[in-house]
């Protein structure tokens, strides 16, 4: 199994049965480019987790235990860049060079 990346795990929290519209705009990508994600998801991961049809897409078993499990996460990841809004206005460096970067 290929790990995913984060942008194609948010993509995918982000549907909702039926508003694939609606994500890909919440997404700011195209609807092709948001169905083409979660089908490159689904490969990497090996696991099918939207049925499609013609005129409905659904959650699979797989894609419900998925979300069930990425919510959390990615509430929490929403909650830690939260706090970071403290340290705005503060010093900013490029990567790497912090003092204790520069005495190694």
């Amino acid at each position: 199994m290929h790990k995913p990346e984060l942008r194609e795990l948010v993509a995918f929290a982000e549907w909702q049965a039926a508003q694939l519209t609606r994500a890909a705009a919440a997404a700011r990508r195209s609807l092709p480019s948001l169905s083409q994600c979660l089908r490159g998801l689904e490969e990497k991961l090996g696991v099918r987790l939207l049925t499609r049809t013609t005129r409905s897409v659904s959650l699979t078993e797989g894609g419900r235990s998925l979300l069930a499990d990425l919510d959390p996460v990615l509430q929490g990841l929403d909650t830690a860049l939260d706090a970071l809004t403290s340290f705005r206005g503060g010093p900013v460096g490029a990567c790497g060079s912090s003092p204790r970067a520069r005495r190694r």
